[in-house]
């Protein structure tokens, strides 16, 4: 797999705060940089956030903004070389770009929207200038992010906790749409736990889910959802809620008091911290982070999005958020069409079926093209004048991280690991410590024999 990665960073001359772009890889020496001038305040991408409606009296937003952004990454001619270079390039393999921030202030830019014009790229063809919709799929990271942790390698089932409860919203088309994805042939087997605030989602949740499920309410306290979390221990963690950039990024979960009464009287506000301390410290985090809701790759002046800055300070080697707010459907259209390729490449994996470096960014194209498709019109026309396909943004902690695959452990393990993890959130909170930490080594040494 060929990837293109690309630095943005800032600099100062005298008062005045000056950006650059590198080309990191591939290297070259001595080193190509140039000063990179779009900003989140040029109209050509004013008009795709919203704030106007049109630039020269066109409609099509996403087009314009797009290519506003591939002209500026144009200006430096080794760049622009290479990045022709790769648009040019025979075969189907997927080429991943990556945008790498060492600044918070370009991160707000809809680099998923790069879009390349007939004069840049005259060999494309129109449902190919869109990068993010073709073989050219755009991911981000991060300069300065933790090295990913040696994770045990993987054997089924997939572990995912989904927590689902956004207040004036069903949940019930989200569950829906992961289900539907966990019982398409070819979908890696799976263990779900299920945390819902709508009492009618205990109903609805049980039918017609392949594998193992457990579905309980919403616990009413943050710490209490931490723990709960940590003792599924799962691969994926998936959020649907509301969530808000301001004060630094946070979701907003609805417990079923708050479903009751139909207004946020006592949300539970889930920030940075409390999500970090989802993972469980004596066996792998979850590989991929999933929120659902408005605004968790949005930044704030000054301050990077809560998804940038969990994979910037750990433990998530992957988060997928939301650039901006989203309409609920496209969410759910967004969460089946992403399942619906995450799972059958896990299960390929497990198969042998597939191989090679994981490409991240890859597995957000076809969820992106499915938004797409919701304007009613041919792919490549829909995509230039509506936006909300642009707002799913993925971060890795770096571009070669890898999931490991493994075979199975003794069944004995497997079944005491299971037994140990089970047991934990049920002892009293005034067990004695030296009971928990025995069971918590014990845990540890059975993670380090037994695959996950």
């Amino acid at each position: 797999m060929t990837a293109l990665v690309l630095e943005l960073s800032e600099l100062y001359l005298g008062d005045d705060k000056l950006f650059r772009i590198t080309l990191k890889d591939p290297v070259l020496w001595p080193s190509v940089f140039t000063d990179f001038r779009v900003s989140a305040a040029d109209p050509q991408i004013q008009a795709l956030t919203g704030r106007l409606l049109d630039v020269d009296g066109t409609d099509e937003i996403t087009a314009t903004a797009g290519g506003h952004l591939l002209d500026e990454l144009l200006k430096d001619p080794q760049i622009s070389r290479h990045l022709l270079q790769m648009l040019d390039s025979p075969g189907p393999d997927p080429q991943p770009i990556y945008i790498s921030f060492n600044t918070t202030d370009l991160e707000g830019l809809p680099w998923e929207a790069v879009f390349a014009s007939r004069t840049q790229a005259p060999r494309l063809a129109d449902s190919e200038r869109f990068l993010g919709l073709a073989r050219w799929p755009v991911g981000r990271t991060l300069s300065a992010t933790p090295t990913p942790p040696e994770l045990t390698p993987f054997q089924p089932p997939l572990r995912i906790a989904c927590v689902l409860s956004c207040l004036g919203v069903s949940a019930a088309q989200e569950w829906e749409a992961i289900t539907t994805a966990l019982s398409r042939p070819g979908a890696v087997a799976a263990e779900v736990l299920l945390l819902v605030g709508e009492p009618e989602m205990l109903s609805v949740a049980g039918s017609s889910v392949p594998g193992s499920l457990t579905v309980e309410m919403l616990p009413d306290a943050p710490a209490d959802l931490q723990r709960r979390i940590t003792a599924f221990a799962p691969h994926v963690l998936h959020f649907f809620c509301h969530g808000s950039a301001d004060d630094g990024g946070h979701l907003i979960l609805s417990p079923a008091a708050d479903h009751a009464s139909g207004s946020s009287d006592d949300p539970l506000i889930i920030e940075d911290g409390q999500l970090m301390g989802m993972a469980p410290p004596t066996v792998d985090p979850p590989w991929l982070l999933v929120l659902n809701c408005c605004e968790g790759a949005a930044g704030t002046t000054g301050q990077e999005s809560l998804g940038a800055r969990l994979v910037q300070r750990g433990p998530f080697p992957v988060v997928v958020a939301m650039r901006e707010p989203v309409l609920s459907e496209d969410a759910t259209r967004f969460t089946g069409a992403f399942y619906d390729r995450l799972l059958p490449e896990i299960g390929d994996r497990v198969r042998g079926t597939a191989a090679g470096p994981w490409n991240w960014p890859d597995l957000l194209v076809s969820a992106r093209r499915e938004v797409a498709r919701t304007a009613g019109a041919a792919l490549s026309t829909a995509a230039r004048t509506h936006r909300a396909w642009t707002l799913p943004v993925m971060y890795v902690s770096r571009p070669d991280f890898q999931i490991p695959m493994g075979v199975p452990g003794p069944r004995t393990d497997r079944l005491e690991l299971d037994l140990l993890r089970g047991l934990l959130p049920t002892l009293p909170a005034d067990s004695p410590p030296a009971l928990l930490q025995e069971i918590n080594d014990r845990i540890s040494v059975l993670a380090g024999a037994v695959p996950r």
